[in-house]
């Protein structure tokens, strides 16, 4: 995910000469640069760049087409990616919809574990009832259980337990797209060539 040109000026007074600033970021795995300088009656100081990694224990990543046809099915696909060194169990949950109806997969396991820096995806099949642009939303939780995953006992992190994902999925209309040229001879009334014109 790209994100634009973005910067943060803050101005802090401190005699200490050093500070903290609670900042608030995408939560999307991402690096930040900063950069910080300082003034004083001693002159001017510049710090080093530094780098600020953005991190989510585990987050969803949804696969859908930009566009389908009204009645057309497709496989709608949540894939679960887990950072974190120990396992998970999460549990992937679709939002309702009068929009579109989602029937389960085959499978039908929509919780599952999830080893450590590993990945699972879940699958539906959509089918559209509507035209226009449709907001499709799945979230994902990482839930406590008593199963052993692997034979090792499934964590819960203290931050960042849902991922929540919308896109949007533009429905057409069924048919073939057609396109009709039509073609007139137009003859001008009288004799000095001015009057209407006869597109009978």
């Amino acid at each position: 995910m790209a994100f634009p040109n973005e910067a943060l000026l803050a101005f802090l007074h401190r005699e200490s000469g050093s500070a903290q600033l609670p900042v608030t970021v995408p939560d999307t795995i991402t690096t930040w640069e900063t950069e910080a300088f300082c003034l004083s009656s001693k002159g001017f100081g510049l710090a080093a760049p530094a780098e600020l990694i953005v991190f989510q224990p585990f987050f969803l990543e949804l696969s859908l087409p930009y566009s389908i046809i009204r009645g057309e099915l497709f496989e709608l696909k949540a894939t679960v990616f887990n950072y974190l060194s120990k396992s998970i169990m999460v549990k992937v949950t679709p939002a309702p919809s009068s929009d579109y109806t989602l029937k389960p997969s085959s499978d039908g396991q929509y919780s599952s574990c999830l080893r450590a820096n590993g990945r699972k995806t879940f699958r539906w099949t959509l089918i559209p009832s509507v035209l226009g642009v449709l907001n499709v939303t799945v979230s994902a939780e990482a839930e406590a259980s008593q199963s052993l995953c692997d034979n090792e006992i499934v964590t819960v992190p203290d931050r960042g337990r849902i991922d929540t994902v919308t896109r949007t999925l533009l429905v057409k209309a069924e048919g073939t797209e057609r396109t009709e040229t039509h073609s007139w001879l137009l003859c001008p009334q009288g004799s000095d060539g001015r009057g209407g014109a006869n597109t009978s």
